[in-house]
């Protein structure tokens, strides 16, 4: 099924190739400048007799379909520039015009309100905007705390003494989602589980998140979705420096500096420096261990920008991460316990150096020619023990990627195509006595091609092929389509395939928490899946309003997956390849509106079937809600703005206890519950004052750890965790503004 599916996508790409090579004998295409030779968005064109038209896009090109006859006027317009009318006879080639602006222009002062989350009309993929505003609707410490307002990720604690979050999308698992920075892959590798943690809020200028395999030139991983994170760029931000400081009732502190160091005509850098702790001991639950460990993170990253303004631009920089947590049960002693049987403690000693360069070339006078290298090198290394585990892990990682961009066919279908390589050595070492290395080394190439008709249909078609040094070749076919149905309906469809190669043990880390033996395979395979989708998107007005509703169905197929099988035995954990199917299937209905003047209501509904076969059978996947409701609220009134989101989970399904002893057996299901957040924020000139909390209600899961009286036993556990831990949490922080004078008079 799946060699058809891959056969069909293919035939699919060269008819849509070719129909489109027939569209354009039915099309006018153009292109649009300033008389200086600047593209121009967003110009209307419209046939006179006819009253069809079209739209100018970001590069100043047009699609527009041949008058019914000859001669016929088109009417060319965009406020600021002169209203033309040209009379043609006849059209054999592509046009290029020139418009001109007025000569006297009022000045006009354009009020409008940012949202938080903004549903591109443009991309062909689905693809959900997170705004700088929606970096401030909640605390946001770090990008794995990111998303609690937002309804397409999940997010969820991976155990019960690690305080690590971990985002999910279609039901899956974080590690299925392709992470990237400037779309260069990053998180992923020794660092996966922890890596979000070491993305401030503040240093966000953008997030996209997109569901289902993305574009083949980001690489093959992505398989639910991805997550591309735009860090402030020191040519465009406003301010000359920014400051977050924060505290909450639990003793946890933070504090955040961005500095625009250098802003020059060609040159800009940007510095980010981030610190956090929490030192205190918490125990809610009485359970003797740690709601959550205590830690010390120091994090700094500096940017660089060049703009030659003659068509070459460059980006380089670094970032470096210093953590250090200790966790476990509240007596603890770190120089006396530490390995031992007398206390269960927990420490992660992690450094990451990160380098990057990106370099750009656009052709001049083709703006729509460029080529561009993207390099990113990453060190990792992981210390730290779990009981009288220990675990060890160093990750050496180079990616490259060279990427050449045309258009073709009257300059209205774009090429994309390119090489890359990855490179990763891994150095992991858990208990004494079990070593393991492996080292990766994977030379690709790839080509993508859009197709467009007008602004009305758009296909994205990719192809892929690496040469892993040992699993062979992956071949990563990859289609997206999107027509609008309707001026304000739009359709999209996409499938493709994705791989990635498993990092057992720091991807799960319960693994090395709990006292289950890990009985696992010889070799594991790579794991792949083939996922497809259906998204349409109404655009809604009322009361002069605007908002969307949209509708999502995915479905992913593993043809392999690294089953982690709790289930079979209950003091072991069995890992292996997938013997029988495994599957996700993911509905989403959400309805962003605007009802009036400063107020947002977000509303959304999902529902899983994630289902895998197992030893003992076909088994929901555990600690997954098949329902979860969710209710965003936000509201601006002169300095004021308050923000309400309401979270509704569904029951999980819980790894299997009956053959435990019955004081340490868990039902087969969680209790639904509901979590609330809420802030309120104050501005004035350039301060900003919030104030909020999360899990207002305190709800929480009392006996998240299995056997945690004794935790040496065969029975101990951390990963029953299918709610809350730590109960209420309330903050206070304050952002303080310094404007860039210098942009602001832009």
């Amino acid at each position: 099924m799946k060699a058809n599916f891959f056969q069909g996508l293919i035939a699919l790409i060269f008819i849509i190739f070719f129909s489109a090579s027939m569209i354009e004998a039915q099309t006018v295409s153009g292109r649009i400048l300033e008389n200086d030779g600047d593209p121009v968005p967003g110009v209307t064109l419209k046939w006179l007799e006819d009253q069809t038209g079209t739209q100018t896009d970001e590069e100043g090109y047009f699609q527009l379909p041949y008058p019914t006859r000859f001669p016929a006027r088109m009417v060319i317009n965009l406020i600021g520039y002169r209203t033309d009318t040209l009379t043609y006879s006849e059209i054999k080639d592509s046009l290029v015009l020139t418009i001109r602006r007025n000569a006297e222009m009022r000045p006009v002062e354009i009020i409008a309100r940012q949202r938080g989350t903004i549903i591109s009309s443009v991309e062909t993929q689905k693809v959900e905007l997170l705004t700088q505003k929606e970096f401030t609707k909640a605390a946001c410490c770090n990008l794995s705390e990111s998303f609690e307002t937002n309804a397409t990720v999940d997010v969820s604690y991976a155990d019960a003494v690690t305080g690590i979050k971990e985002v999910q999308m279609l039901g899956l698992a974080g590690i299925y989602t392709q992470i990237t920075k400037g779309n260069q892959p990053m998180v992923r590798g020794i660092g996966r589980m922890m890596g979000l943690n070491y993305i401030p809020g503040t240093w966000v200028n953008s997030v996209q998140v997109a569901k289902g395999t993305g574009s083949v030139v980001n690489g093959y991983e992505s398989i639910a979705g991805q997550i591309n994170i735009e860090y402030l760029d020191p040519f465009t931000m406003k301010d000359k420096w920014l400051f977050n400081v924060y505290g909450n009732n639990l003793g946890r502190m933070e504090a955040n500096v961005v500095s625009k160091i250098y802003s020059g005509n060609k040159w800009a850098s940007v510095l980010f420096l981030h610190t956090s702790t929490l030192q205190q001991k918490i125990d809610r639950n009485k359970d003797g261990f740690m709601d959550l460990p205590k830690y010390l993170q120091l994090n700094l990253a500096n940017y660089w920008k060049y703009d030659s303004k003659k068509g070459f631009e460059a980006q380089f920089g670094f970032q470096y991460v210093d953590d250090d947590v200790q966790g476990g049960q509240v007596q603890f002693n770190t120089k006396s316990d530490k390995l031992t049987n007398r206390s269960y403690g927990l420490g992660i000693s992690m450094r990451q150096v990160e380098l990057f360069c990106k370099t750009g070339y656009v052709f001049k006078g083709k703006t729509y020619k460029s080529v561009g290298l993207q390099m990113m090198g990453v060190w990792h290394k992981q210390d730290s023990y779990f009981g009288i585990r220990p675990y060890v892990g160093e990750e050496h990682n180079f990616n490259a990627n060279l990427i050449y961009q045309t258009k073709f066919i009257k300059d209205v279908h774009t090429f994309k195509a390119g090489a890359s390589y990855m490179y990763d050595r891994f150095q992991e070492r858990v208990d004494s006595n079990a070593h393991f290395q492996r080292t990766e080394s994977v030379p690709g190439v790839f080509s993508e091609i859009t197709l467009k008709k007008g602004s009305q249909m758009t296909v994205v078609g990719g192809l892929r092929l690496d040469a892993h040094n040992l699993y062979g070749t992956f071949i990563t076919p990859r289609l997206h389509f999107k027509y609008n149905l309707t001026e304000k309906l739009t359709l999209r469809i996409g499938g493709g395939r994705g791989y990635r190669v498993v990092n057992l043990y720091p991807e799960n880390l319960n693994l090395l928490t709990s006292s289950r033996k890990i009985i696992r395979e010889k070799d594991f395979r790579p794991e792949v899946a083939w996922n497809y989708g259906l998204s349409l998107t109404q655009k809604t007005e009322l009361w002069m309003e605007s908002g969307t509703i949209s509708l999502d169905l995915y479905r992913t197929d593993f043809e392999n997956q690294i089953v982690v099988d709790m289930d079979n035995d209950q003091m072991h954990t069995h890992v292996y390849n997938l013997r029988g199917q495994s599957y996700a299937n993911t509905l989403q209905l959400q309805w962003n509106q605007s009802w009036f003047d400063g107020f947002e209501t977000r509303l959304a509904y999902k529902f899983y079937d994630v289902r895998t076969d197992f030893e003992v059978g076909r088994l929901e996947k555990a600690l997954v809600a098949r329902h979860r409701i969710f209710v965003n609220l936000a509201y601006e009134i002169g300095r004021f703005s308050f923000d309400v989101t309401y979270n509704l989970y569904g029951a999980k399904r819980l790894p299997r206890t009956e053959m435990n002893p019955e004081h340490l057996r868990r039902p087969a299901y969680s209790p639904t519950y509901s979590v609330v957040n809420a802030q309120v924020s104050y501005k004035v000139k350039d301060w900003n004052f919030y104030i909020g909390g999360e899990n207002i209600g305190n709800f929480r899961q009392t006996d998240p750890i299995l056997s945690a009286n004794d935790p040496f036993s065969p029975h101990f556990d951390t990963s029953f965790v299918w709610g809350p831990i730590v109960g209420s949490i309330y903050y206070v922080g304050i952002r303080f503004r310094i404007p860039d004078k210098a942009v602001c008079q832009d």
